[in-house]
């Protein structure tokens, strides 16, 4: 099990706009790399994790998959804890569900969603080369697997994530994205969009408690 600090910012795009030239916040553009992404989405049947801003999902394709727990820590900054894939895809694994325990106590972890995603990512580089910050493209189709039905939904968001850059650098990434005429999502999470309504933070994480 590996964890790792993200920071990232996310914006919502409308089909067919073109995104700006990243290069003008500095250093050069890497070719881009297309992935599609296959992911479910694991909670309580009432959303006890999404209501806290913890996403947990199973997700293939791309350079990272395996299983993902995502958990707040702080502004625009998650902590990620990573498993590989395994064998089994409806389990979720014993070492994630102890990491969720005190939120989900006894309540079993069900697949509540899935989202497949056509991503296009470019790296932005220092002079050396070096990676600061990633920026993927990204076309969303997600069904929400609650209450019996199936909810289908479909989006364009863009997310810049830091690598090794600082927030200066990450200003000035957004900066220009938000001068193109992207809007920052008000969706904490991609799992967030899709299920809407039940997935609202509980009082005590929109004042900032976990």
């Amino acid at each position: 099990m590996t964890r790792y600090r993200e920071v990232e910012r996310k914006f919502d795009a409308d089909p067919g706009v073109p995104l700006p030239d990243p290069s003008g916040a500095g250093g050069a553009v890497s070719e881009a790399v297309e992935s599609q992404l296959d992911a479910t989405y694991f909670d309580t049947a009432d959303a006890r994790l999404a209501r806290h801003r913890i996403t947990l999902r199973r997700r293939t394709g791309g350079d990272d998959a395996g299983w993902h727990l995502k958990l707040p820590a702080g502004q625009d900054a998650r902590t990620e804890v990573r498993l590989p894939l395994g064998r089994a895809t409806g389990t979720v694994p014993d070492a994630l569900v102890r990491e969720v325990r005190a939120i989900v106590r006894d309540r079993p972890l069900i697949p509540i969603a899935t989202l497949h995603t056509t991503r296009i990512e470019r790296r932005l580089l220092d002079a050396q080369g070096n990676a600061l910050a990633s920026i993927a493209d990204d076309t969303v189709h997600g069904q929400r697997l609650t209450d019996g039905a199936v909810a289908v939904s479909t989006w364009r968001e863009v997310e810049v994530e830091l690598i090794v850059g600082d927030r200066s650098f990450l200003d000035a990434v957004t900066g220009r994205l938000r001068a193109a005429g992207l809007t920052p999502s008000e969706s904490s999470s991609k799992l967030a969009r899709v299920l809407g309504d039940i997935a609202q933070p509980t009082r005590a994480t929109a004042s900032g408690a976990m």
